[in-house]
């Protein structure tokens, strides 16, 4: 139903989404009884090259805000590590 429904639309209604922000990453069937959510394949086949551009700017945005305390906690340890190696070549 999803994909019936999305493709008679037209990229025009996943368009819509990507403009209106991050919020496309979550984009859902626009018929309210389907509710189906459109996955990131469906998404990048059906819409232009700019459009996949900024969609693709939102996932990783989205990436590294839900682990920025993982990549924090990584990028200090490098520093630590390198301050250590630093000081022992001195």
């Amino acid at each position: 139903m999803v994909l019936i429904l999305v493709t008679s639309l037209g990229p025009g209604y996943i368009h819509t989404a990507i403009n209106d922000g991050p919020g496309c990453l979550t984009l859902r069937c626009a018929d309210p009884s389907c509710g189906s959510a459109i996955g990131e394949d469906m998404v990048l086949s059906l819409v232009s090259l700019d459009d996949q551009k900024k969609y693709m700017r939102y996932l990783l945005r989205s990436y590294v805000e839900d682990n920025r305390k993982v990549l924090c906690s990584y990028l200090d340890h490098l520093y630590k590590a390198w301050i250590d190696q630093a000081w022992s070549s001195v």
